[in-house]
C-alpha cells in the first residue's frame, strides 16, 4: 500500500509541504500497513503521482500489477490509459484494445521511457530484436541470468542487478 504522512490531520498529498512540516518523516512509504502517523493513500492515481516519492520505481510498477492487472476489464479508458503509460497490462491484451488506448509509437514511447525509469532504479533492461524487453542479473552464485520482462508480471528484488543503482543527491 502507498501512505501520506500526515500534516495537520491531512495527507502528504493533498496538501503543499516544506521538508521541516514532515518533523524528520519521509513524505510518502510503500508498506504493508499502515504506520502511525500516516494515511492509506492507495490508488491508481496516487502511484502515478507519488508512488516514487515512497520508494523503487521497480517498487512502484510491481504494486500496480499487483493491485490493478485483474481488473482490467472493468476499468474505464483513463484507468488503462495510466496503466499502459507504466507498461502495465495483461499480457493477453489484443493489440487492437491497445491500439484503441495509444498508437504503437506512443506505446513504444512509454515503453521506452519505462526501460529508462527501470534502469535508473538499478536494473538493467535492453530491448531485443524481436520486441521483447530482458532483464539481466546476478544469481547468488554470481551467474547472469536474463529473464523477460512483462506487462503483467512482478520483477523480483531477490536477484543483484549487475550494475549498482545510481545515487543522486
Amino acid at each position: 500500500m502507498l501512505t501520506a504522512y500526515l500534516i495537520g490531520g491531512r495527507p502528504a498529498s493533498e496538501v503543499s509541504w516544506k521538508n521541516y512540516n514532515l518533523g524528520g518523516n519521509v513524505p510518502f512509504k510503500i508498506e504493508a500497513s499502515v504506520s502511525a502517523g500516516y494515511k492509506d493513500i492507495t490508488s491508481l492515481k496516487n502511484w502515478d503521482e507519488f508512488g516514487t516519492l515512497g520508494g523503487s520505481y521497480v517498487q512502484v510498477r510491481n504494486e500496480l500489477i499487483l493491485g490493478y492487472v485483474a481488473s482490467w476489464g472493468a476499468m474505464g479508458v483513463g484507468e488503462k490509459k495510466l496503466l499502459v503509460r507504466h507498461y502495465v497490462y495483461p499480457s493477453a491484451t489484443s493489440t487492437a484494445d491497445l491500439d484503441a488506448l495509444y498508437p504503437l509509437g506512443e506505446r513504444d514511447g512509454y515503453t521506452a521511457e519505462v526501460v529508462l525509469r527501470l534502469n535508473a532504479a538499478g536494473r538493467q533492461i535492453q530491448q531485443s530484436s524481436d520486441g521483447k524487453l530482458h532483464d539481466k542479473t546476478l544469481n547468488p552464485g554470481g551467474i547472469v541470468v536474463t529473464t523477460e520482462v512483462t506487462t503483467d508480471t512482478v520483477m523480483t528484488n531477490v536477484l543483484k542487478p549487475l550494475r549498482p543503482a545510481r545515487r543522486s543527491n
